[in-house]
């Protein structure tokens, strides 16, 4: 594992690590824009197949997973932001999709996508080393969730994973241990065809696309934990008509908010925001696809592929709470596919960039 480079712009600072390389290391990162980011860090990797790359914030920095040549979830595990992590091997595969990953206190839990099926996995023991270190908790034919996993963030201790179905949005709980409960399905008015999950102070949030017939239309709502059994839907209502593929996150706690970005029908990004005492809505590109967002505690960070241009680039936001935006393209770091980039908020309130190269896996970090 090697690092390669690290860039940094003059006034912005950088990350708190050591510039590392062998084989004299590689100089061939792009320059970043001249706002919006700070920092950046280019890490080689073995080759990668396909667009899929999953973050979860892990001690000071965060644990990454991708698919390897061979279809294996593969990745960098602990404080790959600070630390110096070695790439492994979490599971053989081979897999289409990794819906998610999160680190609890206990271990590590994520999700993929094989053909028709998905599976939840947990870590066996306190690290990777090969296949046999996770196992497989349930496999089932539902809707796989982006994000698929909600906590509760005053206690950390109840969360939900969700996925999607006919009838509505199947929830289990699921303990620091990996320990499934009883499933919960919790009923939309039509049937799901994408979801999307984020975290909040005394429950959770979801918001989710539902297939209409020639369309697709987005609502959202509370997830409430009652019990430590069985979650159940709190508030909520549409979202937005002519949505597909939302990603959401939470808001300003006051707000009880849930802010989504999803991309229309026409090929435009857009983006809701609605709670208990907000609503309004933006579009934030007329052609562009796979918006992701992250709220970091003051500002809304949104990236997308955006296809407005002469070529497609990937496109970085900031919004403030009443979705007046800055934007800034950063051409040169460009993701394997729509699923190859994410935004993570670090436990320092830090919303990071992450970008999956044929090669490489870069962490940008935001600044505002």
């Amino acid at each position: 594992m090697r690092w390669l480079v690290v860039v940094a712009l003059a006034g912005c600072g950088r990350f708190a690590f050591d510039e590392l390389a062998s084989d004299g290391g590689r100089s061939d990162a792009p320059a970043l824009p001249g706002k919006l980011t700070c920092s950046a860090t280019r890490l080689e990797i073995a080759p990668t197949m396909a667009s899929e790359l999953a973050v979860t914030p892990d001690g000071s920095g965060v644990t990454a997973m991708w698919l390897g040549s061979d279809g294996s979830v593969r990745g960098l595990y602990g404080d790959a932001l600070t630390g110096a992590p070695t790439e492994v091997t979490f599971s053989q595969g081979p897999v289409d999709e990794i819906g998610g990953v999160l680190r609890t206190s206990i271990t590590l839990l994520y999700v993929t996508r094989r053909g028709a099926m998905q599976s939840l996995w947990r870590l066996n023991g306190t690290g990777p080393g090969s296949f046999s270190d996770s196992i497989e908790l349930r496999s089932e034919t539902t809707v796989m969730a982006r994000e698929p996993f909600i906590n509760e963030t005053n206690t950390g201790l109840s969360r939900t994973w969700i996925r999607g179905e006919s009838g509505g949005i199947r929830a289990t709980y699921v303990d620091d241990a990996g320990v499934l409960k009883s499933d919960t399905v919790l009923p939309t008015s039509n049937p799901v065809i994408g979801l999307s999950g984020a975290n909040n102070d005394s429950h959770g949030h979801a918001a989710w696309s539902m297939d209409v017939g020639g369309g697709a239309d987005c609502a959202q709502s509370d997830i409430d934990f009652p019990n430590g059994v069985a979650p159940v839907s709190g508030g909520g209502g549409p979202t937005a008509s002519d949505c597909f593929a939302p990603r959401i996150d939470s808001g300003p706690p006051g707000t009880d908010s849930i802010a989504t970005v999803f991309r229309a029908g026409a090929g435009t990004v857009e983006m809701a925001y609605f709670g208990s005492t907000v609503g309004t809505s933006k579009r934030l590109s007329e052609k562009g696809r796979a918006p992701k967002i992250k709220f970091d505690g003051t500002w809304f960070w949104v990236a997308w592929i955006d296809e407005s241009g002469s070529a497609d680039v990937l496109r970085l936001a900031k919004l403030a709470q009443d979705l007046t935006f800055d934007v800034v393209d950063i051409p040169g770091w460009t993701p394997a596919g729509d699923e190859a980039f994410e935004l993570v908020k670090t436990t320092n309130g830090t919303v990071q960039l992450a970008v999956l190269g044929a090669d490489t896996v870069s962490f940008l970090r935001t600044c505002p």
